[in-house]
């Protein structure tokens, strides 16, 4: 492949052609020693590239799902922290609502044994009236609490389908460039095969044509010292 014949026939003698023949092929394998150094470091270079890609993809992809179940963790504890506060909040006012209702029932008995049946009889009506009046605004206030609290996680449910479509649209872009940048390399690596090996082949031919000029100086030199002998 190298062009150069290294059983080239030396002259009776010929230390000078034999020098030059051997530093000649020493300069030919340094060359060649080079090329293949630099192959090898390419391909070296490829393939860790490849593989750090690779490492680098793998540990993204494990963080993104710590960092999914670690947020999902969080908002779930700080739903149920919401939802214990606001229960809490409604058993102390149904406490302080029914601490009140028994003071005024209280005063109601006292007000019915003092006073006349028929007082007593409006001051139950109202108060049943107000009862009904609470119990409609504490269930009132129930259903616009349990509405909120299914509008925050529908709200946060969306987050998350959004958050989710845009990591895997992410993640599928990431996959598309990183073959792009494949075939480009692909494709670089074949064009400059195409030209190491056209360089070959000039060389070769090259050296042929300086052998054969050689040759045929050769066979002059010789008739010439025949015609003299």
């Amino acid at each position: 492949s190298s062009g150069i014949n290294a059983e080239w026939p030396l002259r009776p003698g010929g230390s000078a052609a034999t020098m030059i023949q051997k530093h000649w092929r020493g300069a030919i394998a340094r060359m060649h020693y080079r090329k293949r150094l630099d192959n090898i470091i390419k391909v070296q270079s490829i393939v860790r590239a490849h593989l750090y890609r690779k490492l680098y993809l793998q540990t993204k992809s494990a963080a993104l799902v710590v960092q999914k179940y670690v947020r999902g963790h969080i908002a779930r504890q700080l739903v149920a922290e919401m939802w214990a506060e606001k229960c809490a909040r409604l058993e102390a006012e149904l406490e302080s609502q029914r601490q009140a209702l028994e003071a005024r029932r209280a005063e109601m008995e006292r007000l019915r044994k003092e006073a006349q049946e028929q007082e007593a009889d409006q001051l139950r009506k109202e108060l049943e009236e107000e009862e009904a009046a609470r119990k409609k605004e504490e269930e009132e206030r129930k259903k616009i609490e349990e509405e909120r609290m299914r509008e925050a996680m529908r709200k946060m449910e969306e987050l998350e389908k959004k958050r989710r479509e845009e990591e895997a649209r992410k993640l599928e872009e990431e996959k598309i460039r990183i073959e792009e940048e494949r075939l480009e390399k692909e494709r670089r690596w074949s064009v400059s095969g195409r030209r190491l090996k056209n360089k070959r082949r000039i060389s070769c031919v090259k050296s042929w044509k300086k052998k054969k000029l050689q040759e045929r100086r050769k066979k002059k030199s010789e008739r010439r010292s025949k015609k003299r002998g």
